[in-house]
């Protein structure tokens, strides 16, 4: 459906125009279609290639509820309401829609012309601004807090340098970064060891599949040191919030410039 080995999944031509073109009383369930068609956002664990519509409105709602309790419990603190804030990866906008009650406004940004338009339709405000990284490439100092949730994991390291420098390109001096991360996951790969596993299921799933990533907590803090944030430091999220989500079981990076 997409350029699937830059993690974009929803980046064919067609599912931003199937929804937009739409008759506006079928655009939401439209839109929740689309993105059951992506690995990043729905789960079925039976596996199935089309899910059953009930199933389809009962991820969305957990998706909406965990972002909720994230938001509330980790990103909160960090948010003033005069505040510009950036959702990295922000896929379907479910945490964006949240923040946007806190903040003056919120930037939600995505690879994806799929999950975007998806974005726009489910989760839109007055004050949320849905736009592909591109739109933030001449921008600089407007953001006083980028949080990145669900997304480090997915890119190569050298995919993650350069939006950790694009991120530090648009904060504004003294502004924060949160960004989520598997440290040393437990039955994850690195990305070294997912480039060298030479099976043909390790291959396949490399160039086509979900990539999901661990690394070590050196190589995360080395990797915002290399991007001029300073003051970094690599959070338990099991210590901040008690979301039923695998976010849980993780860890958070928090670092400033």
């Amino acid at each position: 459906m997409g350029n699937r080995a830059s993690q974009n999944f929803l980046g064919a031509w067609w599912a931003p125009m199937l929804i937009e073109k739409s008759p506006p009383r079928f655009r939401e369930r439209l839109a929740l279609r689309v993105l059951s068609l992506s690995p990043h956002y729905f789960f079925d664990s039976e596996g199935r290639l089309w899910m059953p519509a009930s199933l389809v409105r009962k991820e969305a709602i957990r998706n909406s509820s965990s972002r909720a309790q994230i938001v509330d419990e980790v990103i909160r603190p960090y948010v003033g309401p005069a505040d510009t804030v950036v959702d990295y990866g922000c896929g379907a906008g479910y945490m964006a829609s949240h923040v946007a009650r806190l903040a003056k406004r919120v930037i939600g940004c995505d690879v994806s012309d799929g999950a975007l338009t998806c974005a726009r339709v489910l989760n839109n405000a007055n004050n949320i601004d849905y736009i592909h990284p591109r739109g933030l490439a001449d921008q600089h100092d407007i953001a006083d807090l980028v949080y990145s949730f669900a997304m480090a994991q997915h890119v190569t390291n050298k995919v993650l340098s350069e939006i950790l420098h694009s991120i530090h390109r648009i904060l504004r001096p003294g502004g924060t970064l949160l960004m989520h991360f598997v440290v040393n996951g437990k039955g994850w790969k690195t990305e070294s060891e997912a480039v060298h596993d030479k099976s043909v299921r390790g291959r396949i799933r490399l160039k086509y599949g979900l990539n999901c990533f661990s690394r070590s907590s050196d190589q995360v803090l080395g990797l915002a040191q290399a991007a001029g944030f300073i003051d970094p430091k690599i959070l338990r999220m099991a210590q901040i919030t008690r979301v039923d989500d695998d976010v849980a079981r993780q860890h958070l990076l928090s670092c400033h410039i």
